[in-house]
């Protein structure tokens, strides 16, 4: 396989490295537009520089993946304001309930049903880690409102019994 222009390299590594900052770092102090824009960005830079061609990245894109990605980005903004995140583990169970599981389940040609059942014991592994993971970051949380429980119930027998006595 032989090695493309050099221009093209540069151009395509220029083009990545500035995607890949705004990727990892979305709030790049000189350039905050995070990491969807920092894509499209980068996309549009390997096409600007031609690195590759406008049929190549219409070829590349699924639609289907692109569409249902949109519908799991936009359920995420309300599941974040919900805080509801910690409670998502089984959409890890699914084919389409996180991106990856998507692209795989595409690529794969992996039914519903047999992508299920691979995923499931290391779901089910998940859970239970979580699970557990929260009950410890927890414990002394539940631990406070239990004693201090205790010590009002404590406070309250007594002035029961002081209002008794008198």
């Amino acid at each position: 396989m032989a090695l493309a222009p050099i221009e093209k390299v540069v151009l395509g590594s220029d083009a990545f490295a500035i995607f890949w900052i705004l990727a990892v770092f979305p709030a790049v102090p000189f350039l905050p537009i995070g990491r969807t824009a920092g894509s499209i960005l980068g996309a549009m830079l390997m096409v600007i520089f031609k690195v590759i061609i406008p049929e190549q990245v219409y070829s590349a894109i699924d639609l289907s993946v692109r569409g249902l990605l949109f519908g799991i980005m936009v359920a995420s903004i309300y599941k974040e304001r919900a805080d509801m995140f910690s409670l998502d583990i089984g959409s890890s169970a699914t084919p389409i309930g996180n991106p990856q599981n998507l692209i795989i389940s595409i690529q794969s040609g992996i039914s519903f049903e047999e992508f299920v059942s691979g995923i499931l014991p290391a779901m089910i592994v998940g859970v239970f880690a979580n699970a557990l993971i929260l009950i410890c970051m927890s414990w002394r949380l539940l631990s406070d409102v239990q004693e201090e429980d205790a010590l009002d119930e404590m406070i309250a027998e007594e002035d029961s019994a002081v209002h008794q006595n008198l």
